[in-house]
């Protein structure tokens, strides 16, 4: 099942009052579709797109403009692991925990912006302005001014997914994060995840031991070191 969130939003009071009156979308089961503007060096706005995917104790980022995706879960110690993983050569580089030597993966917080691109600590910060909608599609309108900056959020607690985020100085826009999609469909993210796990993987530790593979020969050329924080900014905390 797939929701266009664009549709909801300029759809009438009755028809988003239906649909969340028969919405059975699972927070821990879903992908989540944005739209991504920014300011460049140039202070022009660039648009890009960042799917969301949670998978019970899982949880994804895929970015279609680069082609690559992040893919975070825990062992049976509960640390953080990642598998990077490119579906175009389809393959993936796997780092265990002993190569996230950064402290702060596994605080509560981290995994929450994996999980919500928002820690809970900002919004908590946020005054409620309005409350909409029923189900899971309450939105929740949440609006801060700080450092002369104005952070604009609609969220939806229910699900704990940004349906609009805007960052405005001034009347300017600074940067933006809009939910185009919601997708419900369990069988298409099962097969999803299982497609991703057969892709040949290589252990972060061996990567200069591979000079022959195309795409990791690239990666060392180009000075690939480990990013464990590569999504940060599609993630908010203050």
């Amino acid at each position: 099942m797939k929701i266009p969130l664009f549709t909801l939003m300029l759809s009438g009071v009755l028809s988003f009052h239906l649909l969340a009156e028969t919405c059975n979308v699972s927070p821990e089961q879903l992908i989540a579709k944005y739209q991504i503007k920014q300011l460049d060096k140039q202070g022009q706005l660039q648009s890009s797109q960042l799917d969301l995917y949670r998978y019970n104790q899982a949880v994804g980022h895929y970015f279609p403009d680069q082609t690559y995706g992040d893919w975070w879960s825990k062992n049976q110690n509960d640390q953080v692991m990642l598998m990077r993983y490119f579906p175009r050569y389809h393959k993936a580089i796997e780092y265990q925990a002993e190569d996230l030597k950064d402290k702060a993966l596994n605080r509560k917080s981290f995994w929450q912006k994996k999980q919500q691109l928002i820690s809970s600590s900002l919004l908590s910060k946020m005054q409620v302005e309005q409350v909409t909608g029923h189900g899971c599609y309450q939105v929740e309108i949440l609006n801060l001014r700080e450092d002369g900056k104005t952070y604009q959020v609609r969220w939806l607690p229910r699900l704990r997914l940004i349906e609009r985020f805007d960052v405005l100085k001034g009347s300017k826009v600074q940067a933006s994060w809009l939910l185009k999609e919601i997708v419900n469909d369990k069988a298409l993210i099962n097969t999803y995840v299982a497609n991703i796990h057969q892709y040949q993987t290589t252990d972060y530790a061996d990567i200069g031991d591979n000079e022959q593979d195309p795409l990791l020969s690239k990666m060392i050329y180009q000075g690939f070191t480990i990013k464990t924080d590569v999504t940060s900014e599609h993630e908010h905390e203050h």
